[in-house]
């Protein structure tokens, strides 16, 4: 059995124990609490010969010395407290063997890492067509002992670190607008860092549609970063294509105008420059444009001209599309004399428009009107049908002439007659203008013209002037009055008078004043609240004739009880 554990120690000790020198890797020197971090590789140990790792060290070229002893096959790493670190110091590190507690492995010497990586400067900054994050991208360090990248905010000029990766690229940003300038350092083993890079900055490219020019203004910063910028190109891809070049640049342009398109169109457009070796290039970010057309009514409609009883016109208008309208345009002229421009309106969010004309003398003159539609870019697009007031006269017969141009037509003409120039009533009936009505009692008179249900179901309504019929002021004063009969109340008869501005005053016989009325007003004979007694009374009538006649009445009354 004893034979057998040699044998076994043998094999661990030359065949599967610890064979191979450790290598110490580096000595990185921190100056924030004066160290030197000791790294090395750890030893592979297949039947546990391990003893212990002694690290020895120097300064000034003076004796090595004994620094640490480690027992733990496992630590790979110690910091070394230097009280001066402006000495010149080295290391190396020494492995024991267990299995007969002389054999050691004895590491190559190195002095602190007090070597910079080399500088690395930025290929490019660009957005990615597809995420439009904004990737930095570089080549690799041509130091040995590169540990990684550590990428800066350079828009202070101090430098605020947005990351850290071992690789030649990184992702600045995923904000569109997030743009600034961006520098980067090489880190070695010992996190010693190279000088910052050249500041980058991306292109920032906007626009901005001009519909009516049918034009896109595009405006970008240009690159900064690159020693000069060769050319840029204007790339633009149509919806479900490709990118394709639409316009060669200068490097220093700034600006171009995207006309190549129709309204209507869906497109992207970037920008990409190159350097002056044309080999490495940016694009800038990514804008979208969804043209449209300006939409068109297709029903733009004079609906209707009517007098109004202010004695103004009015008209109305029709239109089933007011998104880009801008101002409706109407022209006037008296009949049969050519259209003048008269006033411009704007339009607005509706589809119903009503416009009063008060430069009218609408018992002289008949008007035609015609309206034209202008949209946002200033363009005439649609022009109405031409209608005209209606103008009524009735001496020296009845006359009138026709409205024309109503979709449905006209229905019927009315001649319509009131007394008090408030209640309307109609008294004839006509499909054109061939009404004849002889009898013309005193009033006012006009025309109701009536539209057959158009296409776009509705219809209108319009009215011609008012013509009134006067004779000249007659008066008529009851002399006696019977309470017991249907002859029981005072009023004054007649024509032609202004009854707004006449009046009537009775009095008794003491000459105690009754009542003060006007004359289109009846007194029933009532006062204080009891008929009055039997007995005469005295009237006076002021009466003003609508022909501007002036009259005074007086007498007396005969009451009977």
């Amino acid at each position: 059995m004893r034979h057998l554990l040699i044998i076994f120690l043998f094999i661990c000790n030359y065949s599967y124990g610890i064979s191979d020198k450790p290598n110490l890797l580096r000595a990185c020197i921190n100056f924030d609490d004066s160290t030197i971090t000791l790294n090395w590789n750890k030893a592979t140990d297949a039947c546990g010969s391990f003893a212990k790792l002694i690290i020895y060290g120097n300064q000034n070229n003076g004796p090595f010395l004994e620094i640490f002893t480690l027992t733990d096959i496992n630590i790979v790493e110690y910091p070394h407290y230097i009280p001066n670190l402006n000495t010149v110091r080295s290391y190396y590190i020494v492995l024991k063997n267990a299995c007969n507690g002389i054999d050691s492995f004895v590491s190559d010497t190195i002095t602190p890492d007090l070597s910079y990586p080399a500088n690395s400067e930025i290929d490019s900054l660009s957005y990615d067509v597809n995420s439009q994050d904004i990737i930095a991208g570089w080549q690799q360090s041509s130091s040995s002992d590169t540990k990684g990248y550590q990428i800066y905010n350079f828009a202070t000029g101090n430098g605020d670190s947005i990351g850290f990766t071992n690789d030649t690229k990184h992702t600045i940003s995923k904000s569109i607008a997030s743009v600034f300038p961006v520098v980067i350092a090489t880190l070695d083993s010992c996190n010693l860092s190279s000088t910052l890079s050249k500041p980058h900055q991306v292109m920032f490219l906007k626009g901005s549609i001009d519909t009516c020019a049918n034009s896109i203004n595009l405006n970008w910063s240009t690159y900064q970063g690159w020693d000069a910028i060769d050319s840029q190109v204007v790339l633009v891809r149509f919806k479900n294509q490709l990118f394709k070049k639409e316009a060669l640049l200068t490097g220093t342009d700034k600006s171009f105008v995207f006309n190549n398109f129709t309204l209507g169109d869906t497109f992207d457009i970037i920008v990409r420059a190159y350097t002056k070796a044309g080999t490495i290039s940016s694009s800038s970010n990514l804008i979208s444009f969804a043209t449209r057309k300006l939409n068109t009514p297709t029903v733009f409609y004079l609906s209707n001209v009517t007098v109004t009883d202010l004695e103004n016109i009015t008209l109305n208008v029709y239109m089933d599309d007011y998104q880009d309208q801008n101002s409706i345009v109407v022209y006037k002229s008296t009949s049969g004399n050519q259209l003048q421009r008269l006033k411009a309106f704007n339009t607005s969010s509706i589809n119903n428009y009503s416009y009063n004309d008060f430069d009218v003398v609408v018992n002289e003159h008949s008007y035609n009107y015609q309206l034209k539609l202008v949209n946002k870019c200033s363009d005439t697009i649609q022009t109405s049908n031409l209608s005209r007031s209606i103008l009524l006269k009735l001496t020296p017969q009845l006359d009138y002439n026709s409205y024309v141009n109503w979709l449905g037509g006209v229905k019927e003409y009315n001649l319509q007659f009131s007394k008090d120039g408030s209640t309307w009533n109609s008294i004839n009936t006509s499909s054109d203008t061939t009404m004849f009505y002889d009898s013309l009692e005193p009033g006012c008179f006009r025309i109701q013209a009536l539209e057959n249900t158009n296409s776009l179901s509705i219809n209108q309504i319009s009215y011609s002037n008012t013509v009134c019929k006067i004779d000249s002021m007659r008066i008529f004063v009851p002399t006696g009055i019977n309470l017991t009969t249907q002859n029981n109340q005072f009023i004054v008869l007649g024509t032609g008078i202004n009854h707004q501005e006449s009046t009537y005053i009775i009095y008794n016989r003491w000459g105690e004043q009754l009542v003060n009325n006007p004359t289109d007003s009846t007194w029933n004979m009532n006062y204080g609240g009891e008929l009055v007694e039997q007995g005469v009374y005295i009237y006076i009538v002021n009466a003003i004739g609508l022909l501007g006649e002036k009259q005074t009445l007086k007498g007396t009354i005969y009451v009977i009880r």
